[in-house]
């Protein structure tokens, strides 16, 4: 069974006071439990509803009403979707959650319709649509972050960080400059993904790939469109190494080199394979090419 978790508004959300460190903490672990026990199939926070919008229907008029909203008990700050065996599992899920919220706060747990609820007139073809559209939702553009986190050593890391966010749309969450004003330490996030930078300095052996010439590793970046971002680096200095294609792993990806020597992997994640499937891919792909043995 699939629900949708509900995490109901509150004064401070709708203010958009942000929650804790220790908030995020605990949150972040939650949901690492979730996603190792397999329920978690999706889950975000939401911007206040004075950063949003409504469209009210009557016949065939339309008409956008903008934010804020004024009942803020039935609005929603946040949500998941979670797939359990029952309701009785969800609510103890629910239970284990940390408080959302600074003060008091209310979760709504709602199951989601499935095609047997719609009784005999779901036909197959409704169903295997229905399915169809289901494997394409499940697979997110931007999979979870894991693994270690990119440090990178940059020469002129200000204009770099400007770049990391004009064209990657970064967010700096910390940057701390030397006396002489260059960044020291800075820490950016690309959506789920983070990484580290710092400005070049040969007297302590920290060499940019402008210096030593070129990068001997690639940082892979998912992104929900990896043909726009890649356009926007290429249009910002950035250069071309390998086009943005499918790829047989199921990655829409493509490579450049930025204005600052680093190799980046832009990619967005279409499907899941098998691993089977992953290995027909392959096989089919290197038979397909010159000077490979078979």
């Amino acid at each position: 069974m699939r629900f949708m978790i509900l995490v109901k508004a509150t004064a401070d959300s709708e203010a958009g006071v942000m929650p804790s460190e220790q908030l995020l903490a605990a949150m972040g672990a939650y949901n690492e439990e979730l996603v190792k026990a397999g329920v978690m199939q999706a889950g975000e926070g939401l911007h206040p509803s004075s950063k949003g919008a409504r469209v009210r229907f009557s016949g065939a008029e339309r008409q956008v009403v903008d934010g804020p909203f004024a009942e803020t008990k039935e609005l929603v700050a946040g949500f998941w979707i979670w797939n359990v065996k029952s309701l009785e599992e969800a609510i103890a899920w629910v239970r284990r959650c940390p408080n959302p919220m600074p003060g008091d706060s209310e979760i709504e747990i709602r199951r989601i319709f499935e095609a047997e609820d719609f009784g005999p007139e779901f036909t197959p073809e409704l169903r295997e649509q229905e399915e169809r559209l289901r494997a394409q939702i499940a697979v997110a553009p931007v999979p979870p972050a894991r693994g270690a986190i990119p440090y990178l050593v940059i020469k002129d890391a200000a204009a770099a960080i400007a770049f990391y966010q004009q064209v990657f749309g970064a967010e700096q969450l910390l940057r701390l400059d030397a006396p002489d004003g260059k960044p020291m330490h800075a820490e950016l996030r690309v959506g789920p993904a983070s990484f580290m930078l710092t400005e070049e300095r040969p007297e302590y052996g920290a060499l940019s790939p402008l210096t030593i010439g070129g990068s001997a590793t690639t940082s892979t970046l998912y992104v929900p469109d990896a043909d726009a971002v890649f356009g926007a680096a290429l249009a910002a200095g950035a250069q071309q190494l390998m086009p943005v294609m499918d790829q047989f792993w199921g990655d829409r990806s493509g490579a450049l080199s930025d204005p600052f020597g680093h190799k980046w992997m832009i990619a967005t994640h279409k499907e899941e394979p098998s691993e089977d499937e992953l290995r027909r891919r392959l096989a089919a792909m290197m038979a397909g090419m010159p000077n490979v043995r078979h």
